[in-house]
């Protein structure tokens, strides 16, 4: 299956349910010290794409040459916690308006959770190693399969880079959460397998500082009637992803209406009405300000 760009001009999109993916891919950027810079290469530092198959207990490399189709831009909370030699996950739900619809924070080996809320309500009790997390949902091409790509600063910033090449935009303006606006069209990554020399702030790397290494990237986009059947299998992704969504809010509402009840009267059933200073309802999705990639 092969996905071409529209070659048409584009403009840089700026400032119960089971999950809609079947992995999560997270990336290695091989860190190396200034030291071994010189003799580094993406094989000896690491440096790749791997997602954890539950099926083997076991992390698998995500090979490339791969293209992956944005279908949905989705945020949540994550992190990890090392103490005396032991390593605890933080981890949440996933929504798509941090601004308006609650994210639950968990730590691996505690049942309960530990914040609820919208993130600008509960940022400033994050414990420590806990952090906002974007992430994209993507369908790759090769293999058919979605896979939520975990997007952190180093990916991220080559990603507006490899966009503002295709738009003529500046790099800075791209805002990622506005990359599924338009359902009309999809946005595209082609990774071909090379790798680029950068520091940790994405720019060329001049041999000063810790060395890590980014995808070579490819940014495009096709229109939804030039590959319908693409087209229909994004849609359905992120139409599975909005059932995700949905359906974790109302557990969450449920969940901490419930909570409020037995707190004030002692009651122990669920309860319709939402705790006092939580939104009435969802708010409709809206892409953060240019320029910033944090709805807050």
């Amino acid at each position: 299956m092969e996905i071409k760009d529209s070659g048409a001009a584009e403009t840089a999109p700026t400032t119960g349910s089971t999950f809609p993916w079947d992995y999560q891919i997270d990336y290695k950027a091989g860190k190396t010290p200034q030291n071994y810079a010189s003799d580094a290469t993406p094989q000896k530092a690491g440096a790749k794409f791997y997602y954890y198959d539950k099926e083997i207990s076991e992390k698998v490399d995500f090979t490339l040459p791969a293209t992956l189709i944005v279908c949905d831009i989705l945020s949540g909370l994550s992190g990890t916690i090392e103490e005396n030699g032991r390593y605890s996950n933080f981890y949440s739900n996933k929504v798509r308006d941090s601004r308006s619809e609650a994210m639950r924070l968990y730590m691996s080996g505690i049942d309960r959770p530990l914040l609820t809320g919208v993130y600008s309500a509960i940022k400033k009790d994050l414990p420590n190693g806990a952090h906002f997390q974007m992430y994209l949902l993507c369908l790759d091409v090769s293999s058919k399969k979605p896979f939520l790509l975990t997007l952190g600063a180093t990916l991220s910033d080559q990603l507006k880079r490899a966009i503002a090449s295709r738009t003529n935009t500046k790099a800075e303006k791209v805002n990622l959460f506005g990359l599924c606006d338009i359902t009309t069209k999809w946005w595209f990554i082609q990774m071909k397998g090379g790798f680029q020399k950068v520091t940790k702030e994405g720019a060329p790397y001049e041999g000063k500082g810790d060395l890590y290494f980014v995808p070579d990237m490819i940014a495009g986009v096709f229109h939804a009637d030039s590959n319908p059947e693409v087209s229909a299998m994004c849609e359905e992704i992120r139409n599975t992803s909005s059932e995700y969504v949905q359906s974790t809010q109302d557990r969450i509402w449920k969940a901490e209406a419930t909570t409020e009840a037995t707190r004030l009267h002692g009651q122990t059933e669920a309860v319709t009405a939402p705790p006092m200073n939580w939104p009435d309802a969802p708010k409709a999705v809206e892409p953060a300000p240019l320029g910033d990639d944090l709805p807050f």
